[in-house]
């Protein structure tokens, strides 16, 4: 077995998928009868082979000349009580976590929230009210928060570039599904540093919550993962019940032991998912 070479296996192409599918399914159409589609994105086929990248050199370029970079882990805090919230924000920081979302919808006492924090060796963010005492990383100001959870990338994209000026950062909720996770960040990067010249947006994606609390462990490893795979600069993974610890360790997982950020363009030489993000930027360009 371990004397096969690849060199060993047949060459095959469109035209030998398509005679064994004809053969296998009895249609005289396969393709047409796989095709499917997927959060408003049709004709997404069931075979793709390097003649479908051929016009797509410029997309692929792109994304094989970023560098790779450390994608930080953050966990959101809702603040009800300053020293829960501190006790749950050490706690996070000391489980592997780069820094803290906070919640924030009163004023509060930031040296009790903050104690015992160095802001200087971690981020802090909120979104919420002010606070004076607090350094953040993201704000309200500088970061431009998806409010509302999109039923596909092509409207959230549309909606974060509509809504875009000169923030630095990018709040954004996270799709389920694996391949199209990974091909809207990717979209989206595209799109912000090659229609924009915004080459120095970070985004934030956060992993939504699922309907089936003891389901949430897969969704915020897949969705996680592949927040990561298509680009994006940091995480928060969310928990439906059980200890939070969990939920930190899967993003601890994600980034030590899949040594992923050591590579740039980790999806590149997936022809599905170079198709996939063309398709999404052509659809937002038509709707824009």
């Amino acid at each position: 077995m371990k004397d096969i070479q690849l060199s060993d296996f047949p060459k095959t192409n469109f035209d030998d998928w398509l005679s064994v599918a004809e053969k296998q399914l009895k249609k005289e159409d396969p393709l047409s009868e796989l095709a499917w589609e997927s959060h408003e994105i049709p004709n997404l086929n069931p075979y793709y082979d390097s003649t479908d990248i051929v016009e797509l050199a410029e997309q692929v370029h792109f994304f094989q000349k970023l560098a790779p970079y450390r994608w930080k882990i953050y966990e959101e805090i809702q603040v009800r009580s300053e020293k829960e919230a501190n006790s749950k924000a050490l706690e996070g920081l000391a489980g592997g976590c780069d820094g803290i979302i906070f919640s924030i919808s009163t004023d509060i006492d930031t040296k009790t929230l903050l104690k015992g924090i160095d802001p200087s060796i971690c981020d802090i963010s909120t979104f919420s009210i002010p606070q004076k005492g607090i350094s953040t990383r993201m704000d309200h100001d500088n970061t431009l928060v998806e409010e509302n959870t999109s039923s596909s990338p092509v409207s959230q994209i549309a909606g974060i570039l509509e809504s875009m000026t000169r923030q630095k950062y990018i709040y954004r909720n996270s799709f389920s599904d694996f391949f199209l996770e990974i091909a809207a960040i990717r979209a989206l990067r595209y799109f912000l540093a090659s229609e924009r010249g915004m080459n120095d947006v970070s985004i934030h994606s956060s992993i939504q919550l699922n309907s089936n609390p003891e389901y949430q462990w897969f969704t915020n490893t897949t969705a996680g993962l592949a927040s990561v795979l298509g680009g994006s600069h940091s995480i928060s993974l969310p928990t439906a019940m059980g200890d939070r610890r969990i939920s930190r360790n899967v993003g601890n997982i994600i980034r030590e032991e899949s040594k992923i950020e050591s590579y740039s363009d980790q999806c590149g030489g997936s022809y599905f998912v170079e198709s996939l993000t063309a398709k999404i930027v052509k659809s937002v360009k038509e709707l824009i």
